[in-house]
């Protein structure tokens, strides 16, 4: 004989009860039995239970139910109401997703019914890599996107290739491989040779060239290949390997900006997530707090003392998949009287200026392209701030001036105060973002639930563009797994500066090795200087000793302040300290 289960003993021993307490009874245990909601009628909450689950769904139909029997439907209407009421407040006291995670399904299973509405793909856009001075010429550079490797070469005619970094032979990465004076790329492997399109041109170790045609003939030895294109001085991949990539590629305009062509754009590969980075720069008011005792682009000195509270911080039109533009009033003094606009372009453009009355514009330009969930290529450039030398050094060489600028651009980056003080200001803040961001069982802080100000409602716009036309983000919702370590420039693996920006910028790179030759001639000069110092000694020519000695200790000097200088270049997050970063 079945045993029998507890509803069903319920409903027995409930046989001899009134009338409305045994279809009370009747109603809990078909529930129990079924697990099915759709009886609870009056809560009125059917399509939002269905994103819920099972058992939740289960156990709160069951009062819905049983009140409705008894014929308490308004009962049940008012305790649901203060239910949510609670729940609301419970989100805001303890930062949970309840309520936040109700919208965002019930919002997404909305867009998902509906044919009509232009869902943003992740996929199917044009991102920027990087800009075309850091990429080498002779050889492929490897990059990667949203947890997507590939290898991307430039032809003689200054056309750009992108494959996939995987050599359809063995799996190879095609990123080390060499560039052919036919036009091919080599896999080092083996050696199998694609041309600019991905196809196989030859396989060398073929017994034959028939057998070698044979095999390149195959579909399976394609290359997988990209569309790209260079447009506003950066090198630009439409990362998608669907059939009808090519076709959605010419169709779309990548977010360039025309008059930026021949901007000195910079280029670093930030630890962090895209969603911070992108929250950070839609969030100025952090500014005053957080850059404490900083003084950029010959703006006033930061401080909590100069901020103002932002009154307004609106969004200006609508959402679309596209993006979003917002405005908001100044955040400082120095800025009461500025218009201060921030344009979004997804996925990876924000555009930031403050318009001042006397005609002064400050104006930011960033690509953020996410590489890991906690890993992200950065592009930026400051229009109005690029470096100039004096009109007196215009006559010098052109070799000479490119030197002079690429010693100031290195001095900038690597220095201890400035730039990089001002970067790690903000790497600290978003790191510890990034640590419960997509921390297993731990939900992000909601902006659009706990807008307690103004000045919170830039990020706000981010995460509701993300929830309601962009799945949540670039990593979310099962879409991508944790991707491999991403490409790294060679140096110590404790070396933030090198493997965040030094390492891959082509300005940085030849400070080095100015600094690496300076460095050996100085060592060389100071020995030598040394051994004639010692010889005029030995010979009677106390002058020439002391002259050969002066010369040893300023050839030393020069030797120890190159070493210093070197060591900027990977300098580690060991040596610095709180202290160093932020004021008191």
């Amino acid at each position: 004989m079945p045993p029998v289960s507890q509803p069903v003993l319920f409903c027995n021993a409930a046989s001899t009860w009134p009338r409305q307490l045994q279809a009370a009874a009747a109603v809990w245990a078909s529930c129990c039995s079924t697990g099915v909601a759709e009886s609870s009628r009056a809560s009125g909450a059917a399509a939002a239970l269905q994103q819920q689950p099972k058992r939740t769904r289960q156990f709160r139909a069951i009062p819905a139910a049983c009140l409705s029997a008894l014929g308490l439907a308004s009962t049940w209407r008012w305790v649901a109401s203060r239910s949510r009421r609670q729940r609301r407040r419970d989100c805001h006291i303890a930062r949970g997703a309840t309520t936040v995670e109700v919208r965002q399904e019930v919002a997404n299973a909305a867009l998902a019914a509906s044919p009509s509405s232009p869902r943003f793909d992740w996929d199917k856009q044009w991102y920027p890599v990087s800009p075309i001075s850091y990429l080498d010429t002779l050889r492929p550079t490897a990059v990667q996107i949203m947890g997507k490797r590939f290898a991307v070469w430039r032809h003689a005619d200054g056309s750009w290739s992108c494959f996939d970094d995987m050599c359809p032979h063995r799996h190879a990465p095609l990123s080390t491989g060499k560039l052919c004076e036919d036009g091919t790329l080599a896999c080092r492997y083996h050696g199998w040779r694609f041309s600019a399109d991905g196809a196989c041109v030859q396989v060398p170790m073929a017994t034959s060239a028939a057998a070698s045609g044979r095999a390149c003939s195959l579909s399976r030895t394609r290359a997988s290949s990209f569309p790209t294109q260079v447009t506003g001085g950066l090198l630009w991949i439409w990362p998608d390997a669907s059939p009808e990539a090519w076709a959605d590629s010419a169709a779309a305009v990548p977010a360039a900006v025309p008059e930026l062509a021949d901007a000195d754009w910079t280029f670093q590969l930030q630890p962090l997530s895209y969603e911070s980075l992108v929250e950070n720069c839609l969030d100025p008011s952090h500014a005053p707090f957080l850059h404490e005792g900083y003084a950029g682009q010959g703006l006033e000195v930061q401080s909590p003392n100069n901020a103002v509270p932002m009154e307004r911080y609106e969004l200006k039109g609508s959402l679309k998949p596209s993006g979003f533009l917002v405005e908001h009033s100044p955040y400082t003094k120095s800025t009461q009287v500025a218009e201060c606009v921030r344009d979004f372009t997804a996925p990876s453009l924000v555009d930031a200026s403050v318009n001042f009355p006397n005609g002064f514009k400050f104006r930011a330009v960033l690509y953020f392209v996410p590489v890991g969930p906690c890993e992200t290529r950065v592009i930026f450039h400051f229009p109005g701030y690029e470096p100039r030398l004096p009109k007196w050094a215009w006559r010098l060489p052109m070799s000479v001036q490119r030197l002079w600028l690429d010693v100031r651009h290195a001095r900038f980056v690597v220095g201890d105060v400035g730039y990089w003080r001002f970067n790690d200001q903000d790497r600290i803040a978003m790191a510890g973002q990034d640590r419960t961001r997509f921390k297993e069982g731990v939900q992000p802080q909601a902006a659009i639930d706990l807008a307690l100000t103004p000045s919170d409602k830039g990020v706000a716009v981010f995460q509701r563009w993300l929830r309601e036309w962009a799945g949540g983000g670039p990593f979310r919702g099962g879409r991508r797994n944790a991707p491999l370590q991403g490409p790294q420039p060679a140096g110590p693996e404790d070396a933030p500066r090198w493997r965040l920006h030094c390492g891959h910028c082509p300005r940085c790179r030849r400070v080095l090795r100015l600094v690496d030759r300076l460095q050996r001639w100085s060592r060389t000069g100071s020995a030598a200087a040394l051994a004639a110092a010692a010889a005029a000694g030995l010979s009677g020519h106390p002058g020439g000793g002391v002259v050969g000695l002066a010369s040893a200790a300023a050839l030393r000097w020069a030797s120890q302040s190159a070493e210093r200088g070197r060591a900027l270049f990977f300098r580690s997050d060991v040596v610095i300290q709180t202290e160093e970063v932020y004021s008191l």
